[in-house]
């Protein structure tokens, strides 16, 4: 058992959840500005392809790019907890053959993103709801992002198997040097050489790119405890099934995220057009922000579950999750209280148009009316997931993603504009009611298990 496998086994919870959750925090929130970077030079932007427009034009995107985001969780989300289940056991080379054939399925599900999204760009941006303004900026954005699929997915895969080896300040400085390139860049390209969205698509393929090369440094040069077994590997159906039996769950989150956000841009662009769909993209990018902290949290707090659960130490793992679930929600108040004070202040950080601000300014208190919810969402389906219980992190992640469907099938015909926008607070209150009750129980089950 090395030192780092002690410090899971036996560090005090508390201190050893500050010192992998708070890098992994902080890279998390730099990972929020990295994208949040580029919507905000795009938005404020008057060269080029850029402004209002450009704006809603990432915010089209947004859906397709969320499907790039299911894979790359689907795999780093899976793959970090079965390492972090065969570590606990002793089985290392189990875990390497996880994290070996996760890094070959990034590269074929990134190769097959990039083809079938050049091929079919156009008719998925219709589907997506560009109309015939934000056709043209949706479209140069896109390609350039398209040819991005796969350094980002093997990027950002690897990076989560660095933190469940409890390298989460590596990782964290895997985030630094991706969001530091694209904050260089991106202004240069937009402003200094007026590329516009295509200059903000450029920035964060290059980020991706040399960020891959930098983890695949990790991986190679005898950084890592595990080895990526390139030579005489092959693509075993047991190892694939058992990274996508737990990657399915915030997959399948993601997959009908997207659903849900082009059904919100499409139903955005009836009843206001670009402009509202322009302030919806910095109503995400705001959440995004907060959100983050909480992905920290959670990654931080996986090798310890991971490695608990597998070794049989219940009462550790029980422990871990109450100071999860207390964090979390304390995030989601205080991210609350800044939204609803502050809501004017956070959306003119996208851009000055009078209507976008106007409708901005009303659209987020509605839209994260219950926020402090988030913690409930997030940490507890993040749990399931650790533990190998996919079902249950399902259930809250869909059910919640499914009233945000039928919200906008019924909302805005009753409420007009104000009634997209209210679909959030309508889906997070029964997706809080079921998060509680699945937590409740699970809390009883271990509880047991300390027991027996």
């Amino acid at each position: 058992m090395d030192e780092r496998t002690k410090q899971l086994a036996y560090s005090n919870i508390p201190g050893l959840l500050a010192r992998l959750s708070l890098p992994a925090m902080t890279g998390m929130i730099i990972e929020a500005l990295y994208n949040v970077v580029g919507r905000m030079f795009v938005g404020r932007a008057e060269v080029g392809m850029a402004g209002p427009v450009g704006l809603a034009a990432l915010t089209i995107c947004y859906p397709f790019m969320m499907i790039m985001m299911a894979c790359t969780l689907m795999l780093s989300a899976g793959g970090a907890a079965r390492i972090s289940m065969a570590l606990g056991r002793g089985e290392k080379d189990t875990a390497e053959n996880v994290a070996t054939t996760g890094f070959f399925l990034a590269i074929i599900i990134g190769l097959f993103i990039m083809v079938f999204g050049l091929a079919f760009i156009h008719p998925i941006l219709r589907l997506l709801g560009a109309d015939d303004v934000i056709m043209p900026y949706a479209e140069a954005y896109m390609r350039i992002i398209l040819y991005g699929a796969v350094p980002n997915i093997v990027t950002f895969s690897l990076n989560r198997y660095i933190i469940a080896q409890g390298r989460a300040i590596f990782a964290m400085i895997t985030l630094i040097i991706s969001c530091g390139i694209n904050f260089i860049l991106t202004p240069l390209f937009i402003y200094a050489f007026e590329w516009g969205v295509e200059g903000a698509a450029r920035a964060t393929v290059i980020a991706w790119s040399v960020t891959g090369i930098w983890v695949l440094w990790f991986f190679f040069k005898g950084k890592s405890i595990l080895r990526l077994k390139i030579r005489g590997a092959r693509l075993r159906g047991s190892v694939v099934l058992s990274i996508l039996s737990i990657g399915i769950a915030p997959f399948s989150l993601q997959v009908v995220g997207s659903l849900t956000s082009s059904l919100l841009n499409n139903s955005l662009r009836a009843f206001g057009g670009a402009m509202a769909i322009s302030a919806m993209g910095a109503i995400q990018s705001v959440l995004q922000f907060f959100q983050m902290p909480l992905f920290g949290l959670n990654q931080g707090s996986q090798p310890i579950v991971g490695y608990n659960y597998g070794a049989k130490n219940f009462s550790r793992v029980r422990d871990t999750y109450r100071i999860v679930l207390v964090a979390g929600t304390s995030i989601g108040i205080i991210g609350f209280l800044l939204i609803m004070g502050l809501p004017r202040q956070f959306i003119s950080l996208f851009g000055s148009n009078p209507d976008m601000l106007a409708i901005g300014e009303r659209a987020i208190r509605i839209f994260l009316m219950l926020f402090p919810t988030i913690g409930i969402l997030v940490c507890g389906s993040n749990f399931f997931s650790i533990t190998g219980r996919p079902q249950y992190a399902m259930m809250i992640t869909l059910g919640r993603q499914a009233m945000l469907i039928v919200g906008i099938l019924i909302l805005p015909s009753a409420f007009g504009l104000y009634g997209v926008f209210a679909v959030g607070p309508f889906a997070d209150c029964f997706g809080a009611a079921l998060g509680i009750l699945l937590i409740t129980r699970e809390w009883k089950r271990l509880k047991t298990l300390m027991e027996g």
